[in-house]
């Protein structure tokens, strides 16, 4: 429908646009996969009545990706549906781009064939460079043609954050804030120290909720650590590291070794964690850490 919807309001702007009707939802009850599997072999024929439109492609956008696995071992999805889903890929129907939470890991290594010819693209922190724009250009002093953030006060802000996108935004948005609150025109290194202690004490400190997305691979994961357990590895590190840069291996109890080595792997694989020595651990974030020590 969303494909019917799409070349309809393309038609009443320009010509040789090609046309299509979506069958009806409750055609769907019967045999759905021909059904789907006729409709873009339509579609595709269509397409190819219109010289501009032989070589186009329909791309397939699916958040949350994920939730099928979840779907599927909660006994709510067929199995069958990932070899529906690989039938469909092998034939050219579409090209597609899945996102998903931390769990991809487990969902791929479930059905290897099914994922045999998707590329791996994680995301993770962001280069330096795309960090530094992320924080200077939406704020970028256009009358001076210069950054507002003066001194070091911009690779603070990197080191607080690890340049994560989620921190730096809800990080720069804060300080806009404060700038506004103070009226000032510029950051420095003090201004950032300022709202980073908002962010760690106080009526405005955050919520544990914020951090879900390191302390968890997300809801999607049935097999996710207690959370409880990882917060207090996560805690031990921060307090053994507080006055260092990392945590020895030593300082981590939760009482059952292997416990603690496959939460430890789990922090390590998210990029929660990095080992800068062996037998070390850091938590990447410095402004989840300095929570962490008063929260």
């Amino acid at each position: 429908s969303e494909i019917e919807d799409s070349l309809f309001a393309l038609s009443e702007k320009y010509d040789h646009v090609p046309q299509y009707t979506a069958p009806e939802y409750n055609d769907l009850d019967e045999a759905p996969a021909i059904l789907f599997n006729d409709q873009i072999k339509l579609l595709n024929r269509e397409f190819k009545k219109y010289p501009d439109w032989t070589n186009k492609r329909l791309v397939l956008l699916i958040d949350e990706f994920t939730y099928i696995y979840t779907a599927i071992k909660k006994a709510h999805l067929s199995e069958q549906f990932m070899k529906t889903w690989k039938s469909f890929l092998e034939k050219g129907f579409f090209n597609s781009v899945l996102i998903g939470q931390d769990i991809m890991p487990k969902f791929k290594a479930a059905y290897p064939n099914e994922f045999g010819v998707t590329e791996d693209k994680r995301l993770s922190y962001l280069k330096k460079s795309d960090a530094v724009a992320l924080i200077e250009k939406p704020i970028w002093d256009k009358s001076r043609d210069r950054s507002r953030f003066l001194g070091k006060a911009t690779d603070l802000i990197l080191d607080y954050t690890s340049s994560n996108p989620y921190y730096v935004q809800i990080f720069c948005a804060r300080l806009v804030d404060y700038m506004n609150e103070h009226k000032v025109m510029s950051i420095t290194e003090a201004d950032v120290h300022d709202v980073a202690d908002s962010f760690i004490k106080g009526e405005q400190a955050l919520t544990v909720d914020k951090f879900d997305n390191l302390i968890t691979a997300g809801d999607a994961d049935l097999d996710a650590f207690n959370s409880n357990d990882v917060l207090s590895a996560l805690k031990t590190i921060a307090i053994a590291s507080k006055n260092l840069d990392s945590c020895p291996r030593e300082a981590i109890n939760l009482g059952e070794v292997d416990y603690e080595e496959r939460i430890l792997k789990d922090l390590k694989d998210r990029e929660v964690l990095s080992i800068p020595e062996a037998g070390y651990f850091k938590i990447n974030v410095r402004l989840f850490k300095e929570w962490l020590l008063v929260n």
